[in-house]
């Protein structure tokens, strides 16, 4: 093979030095003409490659389908077919043809999954049959029922390690909750957490929980195997103090705005900072206050004057119509 590539690059730079000395003599129809030929050679070399590629995926199917006879021909139980078959790429009769079977042929059975199709490899081509197609179709069964009877047990292996990492469950107890790399204060922050979410105690270390939590609690992964564990749950310290036994309930929408904004302002007056956070308002509130305790109206009715700004705000249902006056930018009235 390296010799016909490099006959082939032999081939090309002749004909370049020739048609080169060839263009100079001769003016540009030649040098037009030389150029179709280098064309026609680049084509040739594209189409050389194309075979040479083709070869090695021929020859890489080849190591696959030694692969396969390999597994065909270890010690696994064959099952004689009584008509012929087709065996298809994939569990449908829609799928590509890649083989076919005659009456006495038999086949290793790979995997059966309670469809009509079944998993098999002969002389080196894995696909799918149907399972009509089998001369003992209880002894396929059979090997339906092992699997099944085998992915209860997993199933029933994986819940318990599930079960034993859940079973102390703690919930956050304060609006926010540092988890840490180490039982310290003094250790890295590695992330934060909620008021109401769910952590699971894994050891306990002085006023200090080990814990592991969900990576995302809004989107719990399947666990399959013992590997998902490690993707489904991160782990962290946590002090006892900020988590509690019983169920807390988690942050609003509503919580979470107005304890961000009591957060970003530490100089509001107590009164203001507990209004706030119990959802009320009050009288000389500024309109960032109310927005932060009650949330964006429904409406707002602005009248502009010489020398102020009044803003009429509407909350509630068209039932229960609740009414803020700002005169500019403070709240002096309220109408319910």
């Amino acid at each position: 093979m390296k010799l016909i590539i490099i006959a082939i690059l032999i081939t090309f730079v002749n004909i370049f030095l020739v048609s080169s000395s060839k263009a100079q003599e001769n003016g540009v129809k030649t040098i037009e003409s030389i150029i179709i030929e280098y064309e026609d050679i680049r084509s040739e070399l594209l189409d050389s490659l194309d075979v040479i590629n083709n070869k090695i995926d021929s020859l890489n199917n080849k190591i696959i389908q030694k692969r396969f006879e390999s597994q065909d021909n270890a010690e696994s139980k064959k099952f004689e077919i009584n008509s012929d078959a087709r065996i298809y790429e994939a569990k449908s009769v829609n799928s590509n043809i890649i083989g076919s079977l005659k009456i006495g042929d038999e086949v290793a059975v790979i995997n059966v999954d309670g469809t009509h199709f079944v998993e098999i490899i002969h002389r080196g081509i894995r696909g799918y049959i149907m399972k009509r197609h089998f001369k003992d179709q209880f002894a396929i069964d059979d090997i339906l029922r092992s699997y099944r009877h085998e992915e209860l047990k997993h199933e029933q292996y994986i819940d318990s390690l599930i079960g034993d990492i859940e079973r102390n469950k703690r919930w956050v107890a304060t609006i926010t909750a540092n988890i840490r790399n180490i039982a310290s204060t003094n250790s890295e922050v590695i992330d934060q957490m909620e008021k109401g979410d769910v952590v699971f105690v894994q050891e306990i270390n002085n006023n200090w929980y080990k814990i592991y939590y969900f990576e995302n609690p809004h989107m719990k992964r399947r666990i399959e195997s013992e590997d998902d564990i490690s993707q489904r749950y991160k782990s962290g310290w946590i002090h006892n103090s900020i988590v509690a036994e019983d169920y807390v309930e988690p942050l609003t929408r509503d919580d979470i705005r107005r304890n961000s904004f009591v957060s970003n302002n530490p100089d509001l007056r107590d009164e203001l900072r507990r209004n706030i956070l119990n959802g009320k308002v009050s009288i000389g509130m500024s309109r960032e206050m109310v927005r932060a305790s009650w949330g964006e109206p429904r409406e707002v009715n602005r009248t502009v004057t010489s020398n102020s700004v009044n803003e009429q705000w509407v909350y509630g249902t068209i039932y229960n119509r609740q009414y803020l006056y700002f005169r500019n930018g403070i709240m002096h009235t309220f109408q319910d």
